[in-house]
């Protein structure tokens, strides 16, 4: 195989990979549940924060439920909120609910403006996302969470962050070897300007 082969195939696997990130973050639409309104209402109440995507340690959460359409779970860290999931229910028909998932984070406070960093490090929202979405579906449909759904958006926050920090890296380098380049040119200016 000539070099053009293996070009191909490198191509071809970047489309592949690309579009496996692209169907990905489809998921991140509203589900229909054969439950009612106001009983997936009453089970969602109950449940719990996706396990071990916000760490290893259980956190503290309370639980807003007073809208007959929305749950809200509130995510403290010190008794600061940290992040917000919701989950809003709106009715297909008696027996069906669309639920969409959202997350959200404050602004300001002592973990600083986690709604942008949420907006400026998609991944990690995608992966927030479909991690509550689980924990909404295993609730609804009576069965454990599963990491399963996870996989690919954990590998592809994982990698987003690998690559960003070793862009970063780069930056930091190149910027530095800059900086010196230019004071060495300086300093030999200088010198030939003594002469």
């Amino acid at each position: 195989m000539g070099p053009m082969g293996g070009l191909y195939r490198l191509a071809w696997m970047v489309a592949v990979v690309g579009g496996v990130i692209a169907y990905d973050f489809t998921r991140e639409g509203a589900d229909v549940y054969n439950v009612p309104v106001a009983q997936a209402h009453e089970f969602l109440k109950s449940a719990g924060l996706p396990d071990y995507v916000l760490g290893s340690e259980p956190k503290t959460f309370d639980v807003d439920s007073r809208d007959p359409r929305k749950i809200v779970w509130i995510v403290n860290d010190g008794g600061k909120e940290a992040m917000r999931f919701a989950a809003l229910l709106s009715p297909v028909d008696a027996g069906s609910t669309k639920i969409r998932v959202e997350v959200s984070g404050p602004t300001s406070g002592p973990f600083g403006d986690v709604q942008r960093r949420l907006s400026e490090y998609r991944t990690i929202h995608h992966l927030y996302v479909i991690a509550m979405k689980e924990r909404v579906a295993a609730t609804l449909e009576g069965r454990e969470f599963s990491f399963v759904p996870l996989i690919v958006p954990t590998t592809v926050a994982t990698l987003s962050r690998v690559f960003g920090m070793a862009a970063s890296n780069v930056l930091k380098s190149a910027t530095k070897q800059d900086a010196v380049r230019s004071d060495r040119e300086r300093q030999s200016s200088e010198r030939a300007a003594m002469r």
